[in-house]
């Protein structure tokens, strides 16, 4: 978060070993991984979803790709 209480990311990117996650942490980033991609009730972790570490560069790809900023 920026100083002024602003988020300057729209998600992160958390490799977690066998299992990573990908949170939304703005409005945009979260309705668009609500959007863009298929996940079942469990995948969701709060605002992130678990993916699988061979997939999830695609998703962050496909989010930056959208004009979104992905963080670490």
């Amino acid at each position: 978060m920026a100083e002024n209480g602003t988020v300057n990311v729209d998600a992160v990117y958390r490799p977690q070993g066998t299992v990573d996650l990908i949170e939304g942490v703005s409005k945009a980033g979260t309705d668009w991984l609500k959007k863009n991609t298929r996940t079942e009730p469990w995948q969701w972790v709060g605002n992130a979803i678990a993916v699988d570490p061979r997939y999830a560069g695609d998703v962050v790809a496909g989010m930056r790709e959208a004009g979104l900023k992905v963080g670490t």
